[in-house]
């Protein structure tokens, strides 16, 4: 078997494992290997055919979830995926056209931005405790709504400016301003990667270009890892996933502030 090959699969197990269980979008971890293994600018381009490949199966996944959780818990994760539909394939754009260590130094202050946010919603969370259960209505979605088509809007479009799915981004989101556990935030999220991928996809097909010699061998692999990945997410401590989101933020910042002079 080719090296090559056999790398691209391992890395596509890898990140559609750890995009399962977080909502996190495998190009959290698909484009910054590739990065550094010196695809620059090109990285974006094979990670889009990947992770749209892991992102419908996966959304597919949450959705069979869904069965399990409150009535009407699903709608917020639909909205988010029809607003990130709408702006993805914007952000592939606005990446192509703009210098790459301007949109990767400005997706950095914006992952740093929520990384904070993250933060600061853990401390309360310490003074205050627990959060209480989400109870979904028509009046509570009404509420929130402007919310849901504003994050999933601007996740979608940095997504696609960095070559992933956003959902790394929506989570801290989610948890901060909805009121929305950890579990539950990662589900929708995974149904918002399903808009964001396919129009991130569609962008790069008229804006870019697509690699499917990289991006197919991690596709694959990525909807195996995504599968287990999703169904690990009723086995882990929220504690322990809300760690786990706090150290792939800080990869991700950290990737595009040291990198984005070099890619």
């Amino acid at each position: 078997m080719d090296v090559s090959l056999l790398a691209y699969a391992l890395l596509g197990l890898f990140s559609g494992f750890f995009s399962g269980l977080l909502g996190a979008g495998a190009g959290v971890v698909i484009v910054p290997v590739l990065g550094i293994a010196g695809f620059g600018a090109g990285a974006a381009s094979a990670s889009a055919v990947a992770v749209a490949m892991a992102a419908l199966p996966a959304a597919l996944q949450a959705l069979f979830a869904y069965r399990r959780m409150p009535r009407l818990a699903w709608v917020p994760g639909i909205v988010l995926a029809v607003a990130s539909l709408l702006t993805a394939h914007v952000g592939v754009s606005i990446a192509l056209a703009m210098p790459r260590f301007a949109s990767t130094l400005m997706l950095a202050f914006f992952v740093y931005l929520n990384l904070d946010l993250f933060a600061r919603t853990e401390r309360r969370r310490r003074r205050e405790g627990p959060p209480k259960p989400v109870v979904y209505t028509q009046q509570l979605l009404r509420h929130y709504f402007p919310r849901y088509v504003v994050c999933g809007a601007l996740c979608g479009l940095f997504g696609a400016m960095v070559g992933s799915a956003g959902g790394l981004m929506l989570v801290p989101l989610l948890i901060a301003f909805t009121g929305m556990g950890t579990k539950e935030a990662i589900y929708a999220s995974l149904l918002m990667m399903a808009g964001s991928a396919t129009s991130a996809f569609l962008g790069q097909v008229t804006y870019g270009s697509l690699d499917y010699a990289v991006g197919v061998p991690m596709g694959w692999a990525a909807i195996v890892g995504g599968y287990f990945g999703v169904m690990a997410i009723e086995y882990v401590a929220e504690d322990t996933l809300r760690v786990l989101l706090k150290i792939f933020l800080s990869e991700l910042g950290i990737f595009m502030l040291v990198f984005s002079f070099f890619i």
